[in-house]
């Protein structure tokens, strides 16, 4: 594919995905994006809304989930890989994430597209703890999860409550996607118990670099 095609497929995905977002964020995003977008084509993909055209995957790494909040763009699993870290809230742009609303299957994949050399997580889990009108914080966490690798390597993670990123080592590992299962939230009484992903860094290299 040619550095043409390249950027004009970059750029019909921008226009797609401010469709996400309120008309104010609009500015910001392209600020964003086009101050770092050499470091979004080598870790993050912002524009993975485009990786897919009648059914076959052209870009990667490529997000995949089984379940989006109301299928609203703001709740998109895309949102979980484009570089934005900011927890403490939810809805459009800075605070969009991946959200899969109140539900006990969710699955959260992440796609290389050819085998890479990982060696550790970081989560960045939405921390939108703002009381409602009884008192009520609007988010909770997933307290525990299930992470399965291409070469068969399993473990259960268990995060906490906090704001920023939350580190978790998996040893060296070769593998094609990643896999996020099993995510249990903590249910309480004083939340409404919504849990949601604001970022996923999956940490490493490409083989043989």
């Amino acid at each position: 594919m040619s550095i043409d095609v390249l950027k004009s497929n970059f750029l019909a995905a921008i226009v797609e995905k401010f469709i996400a977002y309120s008309a104010p964020a609009i500015p910001a995003m392209i600020a964003e994006m086009i101050n770092a977008v050499s470091l979004y084509f080598v870790i993050f993909i912002p524009t993975d809304s485009a990786a897919i055209q009648n059914g076959e995957v052209l870009a990667y790494p490529h997000v995949y989930a089984n379940r989006v909040t109301r299928n609203e763009g703001c709740f998109y699993a895309r949102n979980a890989i484009d570089g934005m870290t900011v927890t403490d809230g939810h809805g459009n742009y800075p605070y969009h994430s991946w959200g899969g609303a109140v539900h006990e299957d969710l699955t959260y994949a992440v796609y290389f597209g050819r085998p890479v050399s990982i060696d550790k997580l970081v989560l960045y889990l939405r921390s939108d703890y703002h009381l409602d009108d009884q008192g009520r914080e609007h988010d909770t966490y997933w307290h525990t999860a299930f992470i399965e690798l291409s070469d068969g390597f399993t473990t259960e993670i268990h995060p906490k409550k906090r704001t920023d990123g939350q580190t978790f080592s998996l040893g060296q590992h070769t593998t094609s996607w990643f896999k996020l299962s099993r995510l249990d939230p903590l249910q309480h009484d004083k939340s409404q118990n919504f849990a949601a992903l604001t970022q996923i860094e999956v940490w490493g290299s490409d083989i043989g670099k």
